[in-house]
């Protein structure tokens, strides 16, 4: 028993390797730095003489994940042995081992060693299996929407958005705005000159702070200087205005409100009318790669 022991202190074991799997996924990756087992902690479970020569062990193991990482569904597997020690019974269970600590198995190991002949611990060699966390998602190489924000010029008329970057914008959960010229290639057998016709800018929001004063822009006429929509993305790691739009002299000739009994949140249509529109869009190439701006003005001047 005292050789034993002592054989237990002086014990190194080899770790064969760590088959790791995750989400269905099979990972070939080799981690032999991942699990020790620690030899100079192993709980002597029973032991009991066999022959005149050999004698049976079955002892508890304390496996010490040294990765920053957790782990889980930790088992480990005796698979060889030198000649002077029997595997009887080589599979032990950890369960989840959070990163930088350690945890006993929850089974024991059994083996049988002929204390005849030479013998040494550290030849045993082990498999190590594991669940890994799954890698982080890697962030999109494409434009990805985030939202749409809308800005009065006016200190009156304020949203609810508490983004640092538009704070206190309207949140806008659609738009649309157009133009149109009543030109025709078909008067006289040519092009003719006709009238240009600035759309309306439709703007779809929820009902918030901005709705009243909204409604009292419309019953006195007020006129406002710069109404801005800025189109809100993502692509990697980066917030960017995709497309912003720029009304000048703007009225507010309209707004409807309405809800149908499955909405948590009611909303309303507010139409405004403008002299001017001047837009923005940024381009973006492959790998999120941001290019020049383009500009354009529309307006009745």
């Amino acid at each position: 028993m005292r050789l034993l022991i002592n054989s237990f202190y002086s014990l190194s074991w080899l770790l064969a390797g760590l088959l790791v799997t995750f989400s269905g996924f099979a990972v070939a990756e080799v981690l032999n730095d991942q699990i020790i087992i620690d030899d100079k902690n192993f709980t002597l479970v029973s032991s009991r003489r066999v022959t005149r020569t050999v004698s049976e062990y079955r002892l508890r193991a304390l496996a010490q994940n040294v990765s920053a990482v957790d782990l889980t569904n930790v088992k480990a597997s005796l698979v060889s042995a030198p000649s002077s020690i029997s595997i009887i019974q080589g599979n032990v269970e950890f369960g989840a081992i959070t990163a930088n600590s350690s945890v006993s198995s929850s089974n024991d190991f059994t083996i049988q060693i002929n204390v005849r002949q030479a013998y040494t611990l550290a030849d045993l060699v082990w498999r190590i299996e594991g669940d890994l966390p799954p890698p982080p998602t890697p962030p999109s190489r494409s434009p990805t929407a985030v939202g749409i924000f809308m800005k009065i010029d006016g200190p009156a008329i304020k949203g609810e958005v508490e983004s640092s970057s538009h704070k206190e914008w309207i949140q806008v959960l659609a738009w649309s705005e157009g133009a149109s010229n009543s030109s025709t290639t078909h008067v006289g057998g040519g092009a003719g000159a006709g009238t240009f016709n600035l759309g309306n800018v439709n703007v779809t929001k929820y009902l918030d702070a901005a709705s009243n004063p909204l409604r009292l822009a419309i019953a006195k006429g007020e006129l406002f200087d710069e109404v801005q929509i800025d189109v809100i993305k993502q692509c990697g790691t980066s917030l960017y205005t995709q497309y912003a739009i720029t009304l000048s002299n703007v009225l507010v000739v309209g707004l409807s409100s309405g809800s149908s009994g499955g909405e948590d949140r009611l909303t309303e249509n507010v139409a405004f009318n403008t002299a001017t529109i001047q837009t923005m869009y940024t381009p973006v190439g492959d790998k999120c790669l941001f290019q020049q701006p383009i500009y354009s003005i529309q307006s009745y001047n």
